[in-house]
């Protein structure tokens, strides 16, 4: 449709260019138009309108070149339109993918993926795209149909004059495209690299901003985001400047070309009064050219410029997804056991495995808890009992069926997940527990009762807003506490069989942490629960833990062993 719009949008140019010559023509000598033969057809259907073309001839002829401008205009604002819609709706469609390919992936991609790096990618380059790419060939192809048909136009009218035109005028843009394409490219390599810097800069600063403010390092935080930022405009100023560089050229060149058309003529002896026409109608068409050529330009100025940064793009658009993280069925209810059977796992970017041959069983209703060393393999085997990670060898049996990328969905609708940092929306307590609902559509009843079994409900019946009480941006007016039994009482809602806690309470003083462990030893016996921790005394009311070393189970035990050492 748009590339419809386009074509009659270059016919209704050349309409109100073709107009101006008999305007000027009836101006200066009216029988040279009256006697044409187009004239008369066009007299033959104001006669039938009630209309004297004869004696009105220069009213009829200047309604008629007003009509052409003022169509031609309307129908060019219908491009604009078009085209601006058209390319934001596009880079919306970009962004959106670009964000689903990027949460479709599997979560050992996630962890080598730098967030910088994706927060650039969807907000500023899909952006990008659309006024640097987009746009310009939509403007491209505009400027080729306009081309197209003006070329058909002179072509009939002076075709030595045309020619002679087009081919100074062209050779004049390749020469100007040939100088700056190298400069275009390397503008555009610093704007991909510093686009990136600079959001990394500014996460680092903000997310870091408690120590930023107690080590007074702002100045340091502010020089390297200027020395990124500087780079990232200089580059895009060279870009722009380049771009527009070729106006004042061709501007330049063209006004001289038709004085100089001028002079010839008045020179060679020939009226003015003939030639008149001829000229107002180049002048006109060069009128409407010129801008739509040096659009045409600085779209290509902006492909060349914009080229690094869209092939990280089109890479990111192009990532396969390449795992079923899609909507699951009903989940997976735990009626026996969870079981690893010989599970092995190595990261890709790790020289040795992480896990070698892990054995175990957890009960339903079980308190399991996890302990280790920094690097014994703790966060690793979470992540594969919750289906994150995939096995390299051996299998997760629930219930005795091996955990798959058919099931796993599934699996993972059964789960809940306490980290120890809870992540928090600014937003409603209410939202914050039933996390990913829409706020219509949470169970009060079940939000209430998650609420006290997490033991926040009394505290949060005491606030003025009640569950509607918001909590700030990642949860600044909460407590440490009051975090984490959100995310239990999350958790609850959830309604899941089993609750993991991934040292939820290994920030928290031991008071704070006796209370929020209250909360989960009165969670229901049908609940199973896996308590990963750094301190001891957190799993005192574990039925069993396991014990890792290297990678690997060093013994499974109860809280008194471990506690002797036995």
């Amino acid at each position: 449709m748009l590339l419809v719009l386009i074509v009659v949008s270059s016919i209704t140019e050349i309409f109100a260019v073709g107009s101006i010559i008999p305007f000027i023509t009836i101006l200066t000598k009216q029988s040279a138009v009256t006697d044409t033969e187009g004239y008369s057809v066009l007299a033959g259907f104001l006669y039938g309108m009630g209309i004297d073309p004869y004696r009105n001839a220069l009213l009829v002829l200047t309604v008629l070149f007003l009509f052409a401008i003022v169509f031609s205009s309307a129908v060019r604002l219908l491009l604009l339109v078009a085209e601006t819609r058209l390319a934001f709706a596009a880079g919306n469609d970009i962004s959106v993918d670009m964000y689903r390919r990027t949460l479709y992936q599997p979560y050992e991609a996630h962890l080598v993926a730098n967030s910088s790096d994706v927060v650039s990618g969807v907000l500023i380059k899909a952006k990008r795209m659309i006024g640097a790419v987009i746009i310009p060939v939509i403007r491209i192809v505009n400027a080729f149909f306009l081309l197209l048909v003006f070329f058909i136009f002179f072509i009939n009218i002076e075709p030595l004059f045309f020619l002679v035109g087009v081919s100074v005028f062209g050779l004049v843009y390749a020469l100007i495209g040939l100088s700056f394409k190298r400069k275009l490219l390397l503008a555009g390599e610093i704007e991909n690299r510093e686009h990136r810097q600079v959001m990394q800069v500014l996460q680092e600063g903000l997310g870091g901003i408690r120590d930023v403010i107690l080590d007074r390092s702002q100045d340091f935080h502010v020089r390297l985001f200027a020395d990124s930022d500087h780079k990232l405009r200089s580059a895009s100023a060279q870009s722009t400047l380049l771009a527009s560089y070729p106006r004042y050229f061709i501007e330049t060149l063209a006004i001289s070309a038709f004085a100089l058309t001028g002079f010839l003529i008045a020179r060679s002896g020939q009226a003015m009064t003939d030639s008149l026409p001829f000229l107002a109608s180049i002048a006109m068409a060069v009128q409407r050219l010129l801008p739509v050529l040096q659009t045409a330009f600085q779209g290509w100025a902006n492909l060349k410029s914009i080229s690094p940064m869209l092939a990280d793009i089109l890479r990111s658009l192009e990532t396969p997804v390449s795992f079923d993280l899609g909507e699951a069925s009903e989940p997976i209810a735990l009626r026996e056991s969870l079981a690893f059977h010989n599970v092995s796992f190595r990261y890709q970017t790790s020289d040795v495995a992480n896990l070698s041959e892990i054995n175990f069983i957890i009960r339903k209703g079980e308190r399991i808890g996890v302990v280790g060393a920094t690097g014994s393999g703790k966060s690793t085997l979470i992540d594969i009992s919750m289906g994150l990670l995939e096995p390299a060898s051996g299998s997760v049996l629930v219930d005795g069926v091996p955990l798959s990328r058919r099931n796993i969905g599934s699996w993972q609708r059964s789960l809940a997940h306490v980290p120890q940092s809870i992540f928090l929306a600014d937003a409603t307590i209410a939202e914050n527990i039933a996390l990913g609902q829409a706020k219509e559509s949470i169970d009060q009843d079940l939000l209430i009762q998650a609420a006290k079994q997490a033991q926040i409900y009394d505290h949060i019946r005491s606030l003025p807003q009640g569950f509607d009480a918001r909590i700030g941006e990642r949860g600044v007016r909460i407590s440490g506490g009051q975090r984490q039994r959100i995310g239990i009482a999350r958790a609850l809602y959830k309604r899941a069989d089993i609750i993991i806690l991934d040292e939820a309470t290994s920030a928290l003083d031991n008071d704070t942490e006796r209370s929020v462990m209250q909360s989960v030893e009165s969670m229901s016996e049908d609940i199973t629960v896996i308590i990963v921790a750094h301190r001891i005394s957190t799993l005192h009311q574990c039925d069993r833990i396991i014990e890792l070393e290297r990678g690997r189970v060093k013994r499974i035990c109860t809280y008194q062993e471990l506690l002797n050492g036995g």
